[in-house]
């Protein structure tokens, strides 16, 4: 609204819900084919974030650049996201749509979240198997032995899980 105040003012002085404001207009000034937002709502209060996720869906319209957000909220993705990657440990395990992934997860880990119980994996020492199997309420025998690949338990719905083959 104070376009003038905010560009003389130093980042101390303004908000978190300002400067992640700014960092998008930097992001977005050169009209970038695709855009990567990492994180763009954390610290930020619920207000804030549907706010910058408005303002995500506006650029995305209004340039038709494509965003790739990375977040830890799963809710910030229902509306938003056409194609959701679930990541555990740093491997992808399960790719579909926004839909899916919200009305039938595959992958053990998609449908525990957010609430999950038991530690993280160490990153420096993974298990020699599937990374979530210490945590997962599904896991068989072969989980702790191999990494599972993809499977495509459905057409354009990858899954790293044993659960749909070996």
């Amino acid at each position: 609204d104070r376009p003038q105040e905010i560009y003389s003012a130093y980042p101390h002085q303004l908000s978190g819900g300002q400067r992640q404001r700014v960092a998008i207009a930097q992001a977005v000034a050169c009209r970038p084919s695709l855009l990567i937002a990492d994180e763009p709502t954390s610290k930020l209060d619920a207000t804030l974030q549907a706010e910058i996720v408005e303002l995500l869906q506006r650029i995305r319209q209004l340039h038709r650049t494509a965003i790739l957000l990375i977040t830890h909220e799963p809710s910030l993705l229902a509306g938003f996201a056409d194609r959701i990657a679930v990541m555990y440990a740093g491997r992808i395990v399960e790719v579909a749509t926004c839909a899916q992934i919200f009305s039938r997860p595959l992958h053990p880990y998609t449908a525990a979240l957010p609430a999950i119980d038991g530690d993280p994996p160490n990153p420096t020492a993974f298990p020699p198997g599937c990374r979530f199997e210490p945590r997962c309420a599904e896991r068989m025998e072969i989980c702790s032995r191999r990494y599972p690949t993809s499977f495509l338990p459905e057409p354009s719905r990858p899954v790293d899980c044993f659960k749909y083959g070996e």
